[in-house]
């Protein structure tokens, strides 16, 4: 790919610790440095909340591209699953969604090994739930760690 006329400057902005980036002609290495930790193993992205939302709940995207606490009773939810919502946010607010991977922001007491399903209140429970649409979404990694992802195909109840 072209990344510019050897010796210009381009402007990358990077966050987060551990992240570094360097440029020789026309080669330009990000390096990503850390991992072993539950906060840096997972995939997140920004997006604009649709209604209060909790941290720490299952949410969708929307044909409205807004995020929703998800409805498992809702059958217009079922396949609009996005992620876990990492942190509060009201209406027009950005919520960050976790959407795969290890992590420490949610919370702790987590059960290694046990699987978790969106419960009817849109958190996470080791109980599947008896109604509505089932899903698991998680796995217990330690007290503090959870595995995000889609760990099963949906099943109706």
């Amino acid at each position: 790919s072209n990344l510019g006329t050897s010796g210009t400057v381009d402007t990358i902005n990077f966050t987060g610790a551990g992240v570094t980036a360097s440029r020789v002609g026309d080669t330009l290495t990000v390096d990503v440095s850390g991992g072993g930790s539950g906060s840096g193993e997972y995939l997140a992205d920004t997006f604009t909340a649709g209604e209060v939302i909790n941290g720490g709940k299952a949410v969708i995207m929307d044909t409205d591209g807004l995020i929703y606490v998800m409805n498992i009773t809702n059958s217009a939810h079922w396949y609009q699953y996005l992620g876990i919502a990492a942190n509060a946010a009201n209406i027009g607010d950005p919520v960050t969604v976790i959407t795969h991977g290890k992590t420490d922001v949610l919370g702790s007491g987590w059960t290694v090994g046990q699987p978790y399903y969106i419960a009817p209140t849109g958190y996470l429970s080791t109980s599947a739930p008896t109604v509505g649409y089932c899903k698991q979404v998680g796995v217990g990694v330690s007290n503090d760690i959870i595995n995000i992802g889609n760990f099963s195909d949906y099943v109706l109840i």
